[in-house]
């Protein structure tokens, strides 16, 4: 599955692909989405196979996952009660 995680700074969006490389998940960081975001913010790219949840830590400000037609749906965000 292809999943776009938002940050708030390009540090945490660094930090976050470092972390997810190390643990042999592909990624990369990218500006995201017009559709997803507003402004410049950073996103990191990810390609992934297992539960979503295990890419959520505390640097991920959303968490989207991207179909085949390039929508995005909101998985996880702070704010939800996920």
């Amino acid at each position: 599955m292809k999943y776009v995680a938002i940050t708030q700074t390009k540090t945490d969006s660094l930090k976050y692909s470092r972390d997810l490389q190390q643990k042999g998940i592909s990624c990369e960081v990218r500006p995201a989405p017009r559709v997803i975001s507003k402004s410049c913010t950073p996103a990191v790219y990810i390609e992934y196979g297992e539960n979503f949840r295990a890419l959520i830590t505390k640097e991920v400000y959303k968490l989207y996952r991207v179909n085949e037609k390039k929508q995005y749906a909101l998985l996880y965000a702070p704010w939800q009660n996920n």
